[in-house]
């Protein structure tokens, strides 16, 4: 006899291997082809339904409703869509930044002495950051990671995160105008 998604539901809040597996058979078709109204690439598509999947299997005991499991489980679909495209997003801007910067034609000796000069001075404000601040910086400013994602991947607050790079932009600042980098 088949039991009902509400059961397995239950027992999937209880811990049961096999009542997830139940489940992913029956939900991870959906999710992919949900996802594939965004994504052309499959590989993108299965990404997600698997972070979908065990984003459920951790936070299972927090399920309220099992009669509300499909739409959570959607909503949940929804969200990681949401943070795949604004990462894609926020790499292609910056590639596209850092291409442009590349590509300037006229670049003459005194512009490339003042780049040179900043520079080194960008990394040695990295370097003097505190040490936490600095991976955040690099995690935010250099690799385009989310503010939620680097609060997960560190362990830490998205507040936290949030105000050690408000600090180190302002270190920046700082740095920047005593050096003549940046108007008073």
């Amino acid at each position: 006899m088949k039991s009902s998604l509400e059961d397995q539901v239950r027992l999937l809040k209880k811990g049961s291997p096999h009542a997830f597996e139940s489940i992913f058979k029956t939900y991870a078709p959906k999710i992919l082809n949900f996802t594939a109204k965004y994504f052309e690439d499959i590989q993108d598509c299965e990404e997600i339904a698997q972070e979908v999947f065990i984003k459920i299997w951790n936070k299972r005991e927090a399920i309220n409703d099992p009669k509300t499991f499909e739409s959570l489980l959607f909503t949940i679909a929804k969200n990681h869509i949401y943070n795949a495209i604004r990462k894609k997003v926020y790499q292609k801007a910056f590639k596209d930044k850092k291409t442009g910067i590349i590509q300037m034609e006229t670049f003459d000796p005194e512009d490339e002495q003042n780049f040179a000069e900043l520079f080194v001075m960008i990394k040695a404000i990295t370097k003097s950051l505190p040490h936490q601040r600095r991976k955040v910086f690099i995690l935010s400013r250099l690799k385009g990671y989310t503010n939620k994602e680097i609060a997960k991947r560190l362990g830490i607050s998205i507040n936290t995160v949030e105000t050690h790079i408000r600090l180190a932009l302002k270190k920046f600042r700082e740095v920047l105008k005593e050096n003549n980098f940046l108007s008073p």
